[in-house]
């Protein structure tokens, strides 16, 4: 299945997309300015309760906001974004025991184009892990399943909350993906080796221009990464 994300600058208003040259100079990215977000409709696909990774290059231009989103489905279910107002990334997860997941507090996410890769995972009993440029950057000790009950899209560079917009992204975003496991750190250093050897490329877009979301089983150059299964922005995001 393909789910096509829709380019806005707010709930009412289209905007196209700019794209720029990636972080560190990897191909290609969306370039995020605070006024510009991209929003997938809702579906049973992002029903991730217990094995999830969660991926993303990303280059920050300017922190302004607690909480600026990379990647998240509302702040009911799982988010990818700033550590409150640090200068450090954070994974978390809504309906677990013993916290939200794991925060960032040693890789500055904020040195411009730093190109670093975030990556995080949970596995029920065993707890979240959020990785920074192929390396292990925390650990937290939660468990439980992940709160699938809301009816916000999933958005990239935005937060979407019970219908209202904030915590826009200003920066680069691209190479976003979702996988429906828990990456492995040797996953993990491989992601990261492969899309660092040049994977990057243009985006792939539908007939209308909106970037596309793939399976990673309808992606064969993805084979080596073992993935199973679930959505990858297809080249940029």
């Amino acid at each position: 299945m393909v789910h096509n994300g829709i380019c806005r600058q707010d709930q009412n208003t289209l905007r196209a997309p700019t794209i720029v040259s990636g972080p560190n100079g990897l191909g290609k990215a969306l370039s995020f300015d605070g006024n510009f977000y991209v929003q997938i409709p809702n579906a049973p696909d992002f029903n991730l309760t217990s094995n999830i990774t969660v991926a993303a290059w990303i280059s920050v231009d300017a922190l302004t906001q607690d909480w600026q989103t990379i990647f998240c489905r509302g702040d009911w279910s799982w988010r990818l974004h700033r550590n409150d107002l640090t200068d450090y990334a954070a994974f978390h997860m809504s309906g677990l025991s013993g916290g939200y997941g794991a925060n960032g507090g040693t890789t500055d996410i904020a040195v411009p184009n730093a190109g670093c890769i975030s990556s995080a995972l949970i596995k029920t009993a065993i707890g979240a892990t959020l990785y920074i440029n192929g390396a292990e950057e925390a650990t937290a000790a939660v468990s439980g399943l992940i709160n699938t009950n809301g009816s916000d899209p999933v958005t990239i560079g935005a937060w979407i909350n019970g219908g209202g917009l904030s915590r826009q992204w200003q920066g680069q975003i691209d190479e976003v993906r979702l996988y429906n496991r828990a990456l492995t750190a040797s996953d993990v250093t491989q992601l990261y080796g492969f899309t660092l050897a040049g994977f990057n490329n243009a985006p792939e877009a539908d007939g209308a221009g909106h970037p596309k979301f793939r399976r990673a089983d309808q992606c064969p150059n993805l084979q080596r990464l073992l993935v199973t299964m679930v959505i990858l922005c297809q080249r940029i995001l």
